[in-house]
């Protein structure tokens, strides 16, 4: 089973609700905790996190909390993947671009790496507003992207 981890799951709900309450100012740890269902210690990791990856801001005081540092539209499903794991492969031949041993002779490789283009399109073309101001069109995404990386393979 392909599973993204529970940090990027996290992530990505903390950072969809700041989006949600933009318009509501900085919003507390607590409020994101509770609302998203997220023990608050991993949170407290997974946002500062966020932080040093220039996706969310932190502001002291009473009228303190978490807000997004960029516009929902300048955000990627990506941005947030990555700030929280990293990089995202879809199996251990894909990782760091380099493949496994068999590479050069493994009848997959060429399917795990159409796969994995396809996914990172789709999660670098769909933009944090997109969850939050309208229903996302996925069945458009995945139809694209699958040409897109189609395309690609027969190419490579």
């Amino acid at each position: 089973m392909f599973q993204a981890s529970r940090r990027v799951e996290y992530a990505l709900r903390a950072v969809l609700y700041l989006a949600r309450h933009q318009a509501k100012g900085p919003q507390s740890f607590q409020k994101i905790a509770d609302a998203e269902d997220i023990p608050g210690e991993y949170l407290a990791k997974i946002l500062r996190t966020l932080r040093d990856a220039d996706i969310i801001r932190s502001k002291r005081g009473a009228a303190g909390g978490y807000e997004l540092a960029r516009a929902p539209e300048d955000l990627s499903f990506l941005d947030v993947i990555e700030a929280a794991e990293e990089r995202v492969a879809i199996n251990l031949c894909s990782e760091h671009g380099i493949g496994c041993s068999q590479a050069s002779s493994c009848a997959m490789a060429s399917v795990w790496r159409a796969g994995e283009r396809a996914m990172l399109d789709v999660f670098r073309r769909t933009r944090i507003s997109d969850l939050v101001c309208a229903p996302l069109n996925l069945v458009h995404l995945e139809a694209e992207s699958l040409l897109r990386a189609t395309s690609n393979a027969a190419g490579a």
